[in-house]
Parts: structure tokens; sequence; C-alpha cells
């Protein structure tokens, strides 16, 4: 391994350490907001919430790709060393997951809403008074997850670039095939990961400014 990349995946595990440890943080400091945020949901909300379904895939195929990978290195400290680093982005992952689902529930009452609207199920003072209730519910999740999901996105951004890196130099220089290919898909998990976030957000906005 060469200087540069050691020094990227350094500077990858600090960061990886400052999105877990601020989102503790803010959910220590910030737990009685999130407890009213959660007052605020219903069962059904997450029964049919597709994030859970992505959720439960990322359990499933983020091992993949970084088991295959870890194959090539069984001695005891390569396999700690990767079963942290599985932990440490499963939890990043999960914490983008929770933020879209939050706008996933915000996102389908407004489609109810908009509903009520078109069919005039209510009167339109209290379709009002609840379109304001679903923008505040936005804006509370927003003020929880915000801060995090930004340095969330920078991270996830860093690490695509490193394991991109990393896989090209490992093929080209070292001619490890199966690394290379196992974080290339890493990167690429990656890079879909902010592209399901960035999904969600413009989701949430479109219904909103509709």
């Amino acid at each position: 391994m060469d200087f540069q990349l050691l020094a990227l995946l350094c500077i990858s595990c600090i960061f990886k350490m400052l999105c877990i440890g601020f989102h503790i943080y803010r959910m220590i400091a910030k737990r009685k907001k999130f407890m009213n945020l959660l007052l605020l949901c219903y069962s059904e909300d997450f029964k049919s919430n597709k994030y859970r379904k992505i959720t439960l895939a990322g359990f499933f195929l983020w091992p993949i790709p970084l088991a295959i990978r870890q194959s090539i290195a069984l001695e005891l400290f390569p396999v700690l060393y990767g079963v942290a680093g599985f932990l440490d982005i499963l939890c990043i992952f999960i914490i983008v997951m929770q933020y879209c689902t939050f706008l996933e529930i915000a996102k389908n009452r407004f489609t109810a809403l908009r509903y009520s609207l078109y069919t005039k199920l209510c009167k339109f003072d209290k379709l009002t008074d609840a379109h304001n209730d679903v923008i505040n519910f936005t804006r509370l999740a927003h003020s929880m997850y915000s801060q995090t999901i930004l340095i969330e996105i920078c991270y996830l951004g860093y690490d695509f670039m490193v394991a991109l890196y990393d896989s090209i130099q490992t093929i080209r220089i070292h001619h490890h095939t199966r690394w290379g290919v196992c974080t290339f898909i890493y990167s690429m998990a990656c890079l879909l990961t902010i592209y399901t976030l960035c999904r969600a957000c413009e989701l949430a906005q479109n219904k909103v400014n509709h």
C-alpha cells in the first residue's frame, strides 16, 4: 500500500468517526426534540415506508463486496479492521436512511393532503392547518439531521474518491483484481447512497412547493 493511499485511508477513518460521534452527540443533546419527532409519527408511517426496504437491502448488500475483499487477508488484524470498517459504514448508512424515512413520511402526508384537497374531503382551513403541521414536522426532522447529513455527504463523497483511487491503484500496480473490483463496487455504493439521499430531499421539496 503506497503512502498516499495510507494517508487518505487514515483521514477517511477520522472522518467516519467524526460523523458517528457527532450524530450520537446530537441525539443526546436534542433527545427531547427527537422524541417529539417520533411522537408525530404513526406505526403505519414506517410499515409502508420504502426506505425501510432500502435499509434492509443495505444490511444484506453492503457486506458482500467487503466480505469478498476481506477474504484475501484472513489474518486477525486485517479481519478485525474489516469488521470495524463494515460496522462504521453501516452506521452511516442507517443515519442517512433515518433522515430519508422522515422525508418520505412528510412526502406521503403532503400527497394525502393534496388528495383531500382535490376530493374536498376536508374543509380548506383544516387542510391549511394540516399542511402547516407537515411543514413543521419536516422542519423538525431537518433541524435534527441537517448538520449530521452535511458531514456525512462530505464523508461519502470523500470515501467514494478514496475507494475509487484505491481500486484503480490496486488493479494497475498490484494486480489484485478481486480487491480492486470489490473496492470499486464499494465506491459505487457510496455514490448510490448520496444519490438516494439527494433524491429523497428533492421529492420532499417538490411536494412542499406543489
